[in-house]
């Protein structure tokens, strides 16, 4: 894996987790987003 794939995954995987984060925090489901 390139260190550019690993990179995009990585930032793929962050935004992932802040936006199960804000829909905990708002008391939406997941699907909303």
């Amino acid at each position: 894996m390139s260190k550019e794939q690993k990179e995009r995954v990585l930032k793929d995987y962050t935004n992932r987790m802040s936006m199960r984060a804000i829909a905990r925090v708002e008391g939406k489901p997941l699907t909303t987003i």
